[in-house]
């Protein structure tokens, strides 16, 4: 490509993606809902980038694109501008920050997956806030769920945080996030969970809070603290069909577990329990996992 060319006078039909953004290979999926599959490494102008992928150059006008990026230190602010994304993957450790402002001008961004990075905070996602219905953080160096940040997601569905370092989680950091129906905070430092946690989502299908250090988890489904709840409520869990507890230190079960009347799947390998008893199970469970643990009696 010749050197004075102006990248920005008018598509260039015929270039490749690899010409224009050398540090990317671009592709369109075979799916019948079409949308670019574009993997970049070191990208070393994002004004370019995004310009490039936005503007009829290679793919067609309001083409949504899945997006994975690896190589860069920081993800700069409004590094999407002008784009309609799918999913937004980041997997590198290498990867510490995402300015704040970095999702400005997005036209769309629906699911967002680390798969690893060196992340020590949660970034700014107000711009998407009516957009995002997936989020995966894990692999990073997250220590605290707190803050304004993961508030008011009014679309969010999935949420995971799992393999950080985490060891705080506020009462109130999902706040405004009632469509949640799958919660991973699996493989962190947690010794335990604030009780309000749970109680607004009303969809949750599944619950993965294994490899922590938790040592009892009925206050997250029962409410016994009349400031978080009338004393004996149940949180309506009528959704819940997954809970997954391995590697933890609990020691008892409790009998409020019961209460879970759509549980299908309980996991508690690899705790402290010596003793269960039928009537602290779900009536509908099918299946029980107890691994790694001197059960004395059933």
């Amino acid at each position: 490509m010749p050197d004075e060319y102006n990248f920005y006078a008018e598509p260039l039909r015929n270039y490749t993606c690899e010409e224009l953004l050398p540090e990317c290979e671009c592709k369109l999926s075979e799916q019948f809902h079409r949308y670019g599959i574009v993997t970049c490494q070191n990208v070393s102008d994002f004004e370019t980038f995004h310009h490039i992928l936005s503007n009829d150059s290679v793919f067609t006008l309001d083409t949504p694109f899945r997006i994975t990026l690896s190589g860069n230190t920081v993800l700069p602010k409004g590094f999407l501008s002008g784009l309609s994304v799918t999913e937004l993957i980041v997997d590198d450790f290498q990867t510490r920050r995402v300015e704040e402002g970095a999702f400005d001008g997005v036209l769309g961004l629906y699911g967002i997956s680390v798969r690893s990075s060196s992340m020590t905070e949660i970034p700014d996602f107000r711009a998407i806030r009516s957009f995002l219905r997936t989020l995966r953080l894990d692999n990073s160096r997250l220590t605290q769920l707190e803050g304004d940040n993961l508030k008011n997601l009014t679309k969010l569905v999935e949420i995971s945080f799992a393999n950080n370092s985490i060891e705080h989680v506020a009462d109130d950091v999902f706040q405004g996030t009632e469509k949640v129906t799958s919660f991973d905070i699996s493989h962190n430092l947690l010794t335990c969970l604030p009780p309000r946690l749970f109680k607004s989502w009303k969809h949750l299908v599944k619950v993965r809070l294994s490899y922590n250090q938790l040592l009892y988890v009925d206050h997250l489904f029962f409410g016994t603290n009349p400031e978080v709840s009338p004393p004996g409520e149940f949180y309506n869990m009528s959704s819940l069909t997954e809970l997954h507890l391995e590697g933890n230190r609990i020691a008892t079960l409790g009998s409020k577990i019961q209460a879970l009347t759509q549980l299908r799947i309980l996991s508690i390998s690899n705790n402290q329990i010596r003793t269960i008893t039928t009537n602290q199970l779900p009536p509908k469970l099918m299946q029980l996992f107890l691994a790694g643990q001197f059960i004395s009696y059933l």
